[in-house]
């Protein structure tokens, strides 16, 4: 197989960051149950139908012990998990060398996606960012691999069989490949480097 495409996950491929909540926890005292809900359903809709992060966190900060505004919030969670794991932008760019596109699919709501290209420069690391709250479907949801698929083939003129695709979720993975786009389950920098190495 030919790759002239390769697309990454974010969170635990490319950043690798104790979850905030764990570390907020932590920090102010607070406990799983309490921060658990939140995340389990409430979060869920930013990162799709575009409810707004800053507004839906509001009530729940008071809960939390958290006494300042919503804006510093969100600044604390997103600097909590600027991590990026130098190994694979290194990797990235070893691909990129080769004249292969690479590319970023996560699912993410508005504020972290803006985070993501502007403070942590993955629009200058990937051709590419795909995020689930702007193509309105989210991972493991087929759809959201057509669409991606879809908006690639928007500016290249791209054949699936030269398309390959890294995610720590083996549920995406699956699905993925249900779509017919060759996938792979990352779960250390090692395995993954001798897999990219076999393709390219």
């Amino acid at each position: 197989m030919s790759v002239k495409w390769v697309i990454f996950d974010a969170d635990w491929v490319v950043i690798n960051s104790e979850l905030f909540s764990t570390q907020y926890q932590r920090q102010y005292n607070v406990t799983n149950e309490e921060m658990l809900p939140f995340y389990l359903w409430i979060f869920k809709e930013t990162i799709v139908w575009n409810a707004d992060l800053k507004e839906i966190l509001i009530p729940w900060l008071p809960k939390w012990k958290y006494n300042k505004s919503v804006e510093e919030f969100i600044n604390l969670w997103f600097r909590a998990e600027h991590s990026i794991d130098e190994k694979i932008v290194g990797s990235i760019k070893k691909i990129q060398a080769k004249w292969i596109k690479c590319f970023l699919a996560t699912n993410q709501e508005k504020y972290r996606t803006k985070y993501m290209r502007e403070e942590m420069w993955f629009d200058n690391i990937f051709d590419s960012v795909y995020s689930s709250c702007e193509i309105w479907f989210k991972k493991p949801d087929s759809e959201f691999y057509i669409k991606v698929l879809e908006k690639i083939k928007n500016e290249y003129k791209i054949d699936k069989n030269e398309i390959i695709f890294f995610d720590d979720s083996e549920k995406n993975v699956l699905s993925a490949n249900d779509v017919w786009l060759k996938s792979y389950h990352y779960t250390n920098f090692q395995d993954y480097e001798k897999v990219i190495n076999k393709l390219l």
